[in-house]
Parts: C-alpha cells; structure tokens; sequence
C-alpha cells in the first residue's frame, strides 16, 4: 500500500492554500511528516501540477513523479477522476501496487495513530472504501431546502415529526481520508456509491475543511489545543 496525496496549486478561495504554514510547517508537510512514520506504506507520493508544491513535498521526504496533467488539475476534476486517471501512474512506479491510503493535502491534524486504526479496520472487514467519517451534529434527516419561491422546506417531510432520538443515526464524509483497492474503486462513479463502503469515524477535533479564512483559524486553534494536550 501506498499514500496519495493530491495537492494542486490553483486553490481559489485561499490561495496556494495546500503549502500555505500552519505552526511555521506548510500544512502539506504536517501530513507527510505523519504519514511517513506509517511502516505498512511502501511510499508516499504527492501529486500536483505545481512546481513549488512539489519541491515543498519533496523537502518533507515525499515523492512526486512527473507534474500532474492539467486536465485534471483544474477546479472541475474530482476525486474519482483522480482515482482512474492519475492514480494508475504512481501503482505503476509502485510495481502495479493496486491498495491506496489517499490523504487530503489539509489532514494536517491526522495522527499516524488514527491511521493505523484505520488500516487495521481495512485490512479486517475489507471494504471496497474505508471512509473517514463523523456524525452530523444535527439529524441529516432535519435538513432544509429552498424552493424556487425562495421559501425554505424540509428535504425529508416525512422525517420533521420525529425526535431526534428516534431517527436513524447519519454520518458524512469528513474529508481526510479513504483507504481503497484502486481497481475496484475505479469502477464506480463516486466513492460513496460503493456497494461495501465503511465508515471509520474520526473525532471532530482532528477534521477541518478548509474553504475560508474562519476555517483556517479554526484548524489554528484545533491545532493549538491538540499541541497542549500533546506536551501536558
């Protein structure tokens, strides 16, 4: 198995985000460092269509092959575009290795600890997609949706009647990471549309998505108060 992480450079709404310091460490190299200590990863490869971003990785100990096609470095190619048509070029400097932990260029609050429990999990059940995950903070089955009237109406009417308590629990995708057999993954036309896919619940004070400026100082402060219970 091994670490694939995509980090392209033209990240709109913070600029240059994915090397951007968090701590005097670009963010990116938070990640590597941890995935680095990982014994059951034969590499871990950055893919990206910018230069800097590869030379940041590549001063973390990563690899990066060739810069990554245009085509899918812009903002409209996504993860499953990634994972058929980027990814075969890393199994193939990896002798056709076909099992791949993907990071996030943002996990930068993942523990190696966190990662080997997953792994542990992959290895056991054997999912077609481990997933990270965490629990909505409110029933998924309560969310709202506007109208073309611009008024807002429940997106499961059937489900506003009932407590809290006595609704199936939902989970979402918290967007660090996902262990998977590229082959199979390949074949579906979103992750989430796998037929095993498994959950493998992450505690909130290690996710951050990361769109905005109060999303970056939010991860500072997640940061901070992971760093103090570190040194305690």
């Amino acid at each position: 198995m091994f670490a694939y992480i995509p980090a392209r450079g033209g990240s709109q709404r913070i600029p240059r985000k994915n090397i951007r310091e968090l701590d005097g460490t670009p963010i990116i190299g938070h990640v590597i460092n941890h995935l680095k200590e990982l014994d059951f990863l034969s590499n871990v490869y950055v893919s990206t269509d910018d230069e800097e971003i590869a030379e940041v990785a590549r001063s973390y100990g990563a690899e990066t092959l060739e810069l990554r096609s245009p085509d899918l470095a812009d903002s409209i190619s996504g993860f499953t575009d990634l994972i058929r048509h980027d990814i075969p070029r890393f199994m193939k400097a990896e002798e056709n290795d076909h099992e791949v932990l993907f990071c996030l260029a943002t996990a930068a609050l993942v523990p190696a600890e966190i990662y080997l429990k997953a792994y542990e999990q992959f290895k056991k059940d054997e999912p077609e997609v481990l997933m990270s995950c965490e629990p909505f903070h409110e029933p998924a089955f309560w969310a709202m949706t506007q109208k073309e009237d611009g008024f807002w109406y429940p997106l499961f009417p059937d489900k506003v009647l009932i407590n809290s308590q006595d609704l199936e629990p939902t989970i979402t995708d918290s967007g660090l990471f996902y262990f998977f057999d590229q082959r199979i993954l390949a074949q579906y036309d979103c992750h989430k549309l796998a037929n095993k896919l498994q959950a493998f619940l992450v505690p909130h004070g290690y996710s951050c998505d990361i769109n905005n400026e109060a999303d970056w100082e939010r991860l500072e402060w997640k940061y901070e108060r992971l760093q103090r219970k570190t040194t305690i």
